[in-house]
């Protein structure tokens, strides 16, 4: 099994842990999704192939397979497929109540389907703004003066603000 490591004291996968290849370059490749990876340098190893890349390198390196590291001065988040939030923490393996793990660097694991919305009870049973009644169905457009009467005891009906003068 090819693994790659990854050696920066700025991305989320720093660490002294190895990672599947293909975990990683399904981020850094095949979905033209380029990982920008801190600004202190990074090592890149597959099967005895080394890639160093520093804050001032090349644009982009071929690493391996047509797998791509772009580089800049500003990181972009990633996190791959099964891992999420800013430090990459795995999903569950099952998630409660019909959720599913919305996965990535700005996912936030597990979540409600759209357009159904966490309660305080932890169930997805609430609806999430602009969608009302038991099956969260979509309001209709209010206009600018109006608004929905939405939630999941709402009737979806348009109301208006009267206004004096």
């Amino acid at each position: 099994r090819q693994h790659l490591a990854i050696s920066t004291s700025s991305h989320p996968f720093a660490s002294s842990s190895t990672y599947p290849f293909s975990t990683l370059t399904n981020h850094i490749d095949h979905a033209s999704t380029f990982a920008h990876i801190g600004s202190g340098g990074v090592v890149v190893s597959a099967d005895g192939s080394t890639v160093v890349a520093g804050a001032k390198g090349d644009d982009t390196k071929v690493i391996d397979s047509g797998a791509y590291l772009m580089w800049d001065a500003y990181p972009s988040p990633v996190c791959p497929s099964g891992y999420y939030g800013v430090h990459c923490h795995p999903c569950p393996s099952e998630c409660p109540n019909n959720m599913t793990c919305q996965d990535g660097y700005f996912g936030q694991g597990c979540v409600c389907p759209p357009p159904f919305s966490l309660s305080s009870a932890l169930t997805c049973n609430e609806c999430v703004a602009g969608y009302f009644g038991q099956n969260c169905t979509a309001c209709p457009n209010c206009g600018e003066e109006g608004y929905c009467d939405d939630g999941r005891s709402g009737s979806g009906k348009c109301n208006y603000i009267v206004r004096f003068n």
